[in-house]
């Protein structure tokens, strides 16, 4: 991404798609201007936490531990603010008014949000459906194939776990 938008910024490509921080470099270029953003699709760009079913199957345990450790972090983020934002900055490499300005797109699920979101449904606030959504959309503008049911990638059982564990 970061490669895109600085091919971008030079004048080698006529767009990019690109996130935060990277589409702020893209908008440096004159005359940019953003097209459409996530903002107009809630919910059909998700950050996922993606592990190999052989990953699963080996170290279960650890599997666990990572998600386990995931909510310790938002639990770290929501009670030292400050000290949660400095360190996201340092390690994006942006300012804290940048950070803050990528915040603002930015939503951080919570255990009650992630079980939400493993949870059947009819709407974008769904993973199922917006799987399914997204499927679709690909098969019809760009790829061939039969829609992939998107309960053969998606699994909560960590999160789960996790909510057993802490609730």
């Amino acid at each position: 991404t970061e490669s895109a938008a600085e091919a971008f910024l030079a004048g080698q490509v006529d767009g990019v798609g690109a996130f935060p921080p990277f589409w702020d470099t893209a908008l440096k270029r004159t005359g940019s201007h953003e097209l459409v953003t996530s903002k107009d699709f809630p919910g059909a760009i998700p950050d996922l936490l993606v592990v190999t079913q052989q990953l699963i199957d080996r170290h279960r345990k650890q599997v666990q531990g990572l998600v386990n450790t995931w909510f310790d972090v938002l639990a770290f983020m929501q009670q030292n603010p400050d000290r949660a934002n400095q360190i996201l900055a340092n390690r994006a490499g942006v300012s804290l008014e940048e950070l803050q300005k990528f915040q603002a797109g930015t939503r951080m699920f919570s255990l009650a949000d992630n079980l939400n979101a493993f949870a059947p449904g009819q709407d974008m606030s769904h993973l199922d459906y917006a799987a399914k959504e997204s499927v679709s959309f690909l098969i019809k503008h760009m790829v061939d194939g039969a829609l992939a049911s998107p309960n053969a990638i998606l699994d909560d059982q960590f999160v789960q776990t996790h909510a057993r564990q802490n609730t």
